[in-house]
């Protein structure tokens, strides 16, 4: 019965596709996908060990392993710098003020990508610190506000009250 059979496919293939849906949507799946497009000129890569190194990675680095991202963002870097003097050399050797202008644009891009790579390396090494903001004073008209007590010294400087008006040390 071929009816029979062509039925039942299709009632697997319903209940599978909520789960197909989800799988294709994550993060790593998709990000497979963009890498196997974009690796096809250097030979077949596999979707399966794909999503599975992603995956591995993605694991580490939600657990605090940033060595891998620190090695990327530093490869990243180089290339933008070999690419923005690449375009630079090339722009300089041109005829055309229309072909130097458009090759050092494209460099100037690839240097201020290269930049921010590295800034965001920086930051990913010594992430910056927050401030603590002690108390915000808000008011619609006159405010007096003390933030420490007299005698304890100035708050900025370290210097006793006493000290800053003469009095003895």
């Amino acid at each position: 019965m071929p009816g029979l059979r062509s039925l039942r496919r299709l009632h697997a293939l319903r209940a599978c596709a909520p789960v197909l849906c989800r799988s294709r949507t994550t993060p790593t799946v998709q990000a497979a996908a963009t890498l196997q497009a974009y690796g096809k000129p250097h030979g077949l890569l596999e979707l399966d060990g794909l999503v599975v190194s992603l995956t591995e990675q993605t694991r580490a680095s939600s657990a605090g392993d940033l060595q891998r991202a620190e090695a990327m963002l530093t490869a990243q870097a180089h290339t933008l710098d070999a690419i923005f003097n690449h375009l630079a050399q090339y722009a300089v050797t041109s005829n055309s003020a229309r072909i130097l202008d458009c090759y050092l644009k494209l460099g100037l891009r690839a240097q201020a990508q290269c930049r921010a790579t590295w800034e965001a390396l920086a930051a990913l090494k010594r992430p910056p610190t927050l401030g603590y903001v002690q108390q915000a004073n808000i008011a619609h008209g006159h405010q007096q506000v003390n933030n420490h007590r007299p005698g304890s010294g100035c708050a900025w400087c370290g210097e006793s009250d006493v000290a800053k008006l003469g009095g003895p040390s």
